[in-house]
This record gives C-alpha cells, structure tokens and sequence, in this order.
C-alpha cells in the first residue's frame, strides 16, 4: 500500500498465488504474467459475482464509436496514482468516498447528456477497488432509474483488469499535466506485478521531463 492511502485494496488468496508464481519465475514472461492477470480476474468475479464486468477490448470500441460520448469514467485510486496517468476525461473518486458523494458526481455529469444510454464505468489499478465502488452504487442506481425513469442500471460496470490490463494493451492514458503517456502507477509491489515492468513509474514522467 503507498503511504497515505486511506483504502487497502486486498490480496486474496488466488492473487498471492499468482504473484507467488511470477516471483518464481526468471524475468517477467509475459506469458507467465497474462495467466496471473487472468486469475486475479477470476479472483476478483468470484469476490463480486453480482459486479458486471466490461472487457478492455468492449471500451476501446465504445470510445472510437462515441469519442466519449455518453461515457461517464470514474477512476477509483488515489491521488498519486491519478496523477501517473488515467483514462482521458475521467472523473477521480476516492476509494473510500461516501457513496452519495459519488452519486452527486455522477448526477452533475448527467444534467449534461442528453441520450439516455449512459455508460458509467469505474476502474481502479485491477479492478478489486472499482468493484466494490460499483456493489456499492447499485442500490443507488436503482433508486435513480425510478426517479428519472431512464435505465442505466445495467449499464454500470467495472472495467475487467482496469488500468493495469489498459496500460499493458498499449491503449490511450494521459497524465496529471493531459499529456499522452504509457506510463502506470503500480500501486504497490504485490499488485504491481501485473504491470508490464517497463511501464511502471511512481510520479508522472511529464513532470519529471520539466
């Protein structure tokens, strides 16, 4: 955990495996490294089975079809983390952070949508944080398609492996500063091993460029 993190995220059992088996290993193959994700993904189903899941390939679609649009992107980590990268025009929410805080975040970005098909997305560094967010919010979610009668329940998701699975893809990040980067922070060291080896970095490298 980095210092002044206020939320530990967990290693459950199946994920210490995992990360037992990459440290047994020469290097960092990334074959070895694919399986670990892979079953620290099922980890995470298994500790929220009722957590709907978005695969990284399904956003990439999403954004080159809508450029954003009516794509609502809560990233749940801490400051230092935002800070190394995150997906463009999302929205930082505390991992700790009342829900109803989060919701009023949440309403102000839909007085803006017009189009009733919102997706609402929450990822963290592997997708442990950002589901729980999203257990969390579904109770509230419920009570805000009754009230503005629009659906969106359904479409309120974690993204399946999160940033660490995006950044390994190679796909769209950007910085504290909004410039590109590939760069991710690993959130700690345990975690941190499903992280490509060359794109971790603690602080975000445009600012250490200036």
């Amino acid at each position: 955990m980095v210092i002044g993190q206020s939320f530990t995220e967990p290693s459950p059992p199946i994920l210490r495996c995992s990360s037992a088996k990459m440290a047994a290993t020469r290097g960092e193959d990334s074959e070895d490294k694919s399986i670990s994700m892979r079953v620290a993904l099922f980890g995470i189903r298994n500790a929220f089975p009722s957590v709907k899941q978005m695969d990284t390939g399904e956003l990439a679609k999403f954004i080159e079809g809508n450029k954003y649009k009516n794509l609502i992107l809560l990233d749940v980590r801490e400051q230092d983390e935002y800070d190394v990268s995150h997906l463009p025009n999302a929205i930082r929410v505390k991992p700790d952070e009342p829900v109803d805080q989060v919701m009023t975040k949440i309403k102000q970005c839909l007085e803006n949508i017009t189009d009733h098909h919102v997706q609402i997305l929450c990822y963290c560094s592997v997708g442990y944080r950002s589901s729980n967010m999203v257990q969390k919010l579904y109770p509230e979610f419920k009570i805000l398609k009754e009230m503005q009668k629009i659906d969106i329940t359904s479409e309120l998701c974690n993204l399946e492996g999160s940033i660490f699975k995006w950044a390994n893809e190679g796909k769209e990040l950007v910085d504290c500063n909004n410039a590109k980067t590939k760069y991710c922070h690993p959130y700690n060291f345990l975690y941190g091993k499903l992280l490509d080896a060359k794109l971790r970095v603690y602080e975000p490298v445009s600012t250490i460029v200036q």
